[in-house]
């Protein structure tokens, strides 16, 4: 069947990406692409139909799903929040009348953040990854008081 040797191909370079670069993030569309280049390689006069719902059937074939792409860990104690919240920070708000006291905000927006989901094996975790941090950055203030 036409198709296996795309199949073949395609599953090939989807691993050798996996292994090679574990943190670029390859969605539908590259995988699209990708297939029909193959196609192409294999077949210049007659090209076999390659769509999404084919880049389906091969995800489910090969146990590929969409998953979404985490940086780095954190290891922040849920308790240590909840905790500081109901001794500390009460206490330091008393000592503030409410026209001394301010709500900031602040907004990034990250302008060379890669795409946070990408395809992987459904046995595989996607970390590892240095997210961008280049952004830009806005503050934002209330007052408290009327």
């Amino acid at each position: 069947m036409k198709s296996d040797l795309i199949d073949q191909g395609l599953i090939h370079w989807f691993t050798q990406q996996q292994t090679l670069f574990p943190t670029v993030p390859i969605d539908q569309g590259v995988l699209l692409e990708k297939a029909k280049e193959i196609a192409q390689l294999h077949y210049p006069d007659h090209l076999p139909h390659v769509n999404l719902s084919w880049i389906g059937r091969f995800k489910m074939r090969h146990g590929i799903s969409s998953k979404v792409f985490h940086g780095e860990a954190g290891a922040v104690q849920p308790n240590s929040i909840a905790d500081w919240c109901d001794t500390l920070l009460k206490r330091i708000l008393e000592s503030y009348k409410p026209k001394e006291i301010f709500n900031v905000d602040k907004l990034g927006l990250f302008w060379k953040l890669m795409p946070n989901r990408m395809l992987a094996f459904k046995n595989l975790k996607c970390s590892g990854g240095k997210k961008s941090k280049e952004r830009l950055t806005f503050l934002l203030d209330e007052s408290c008081h009327y």
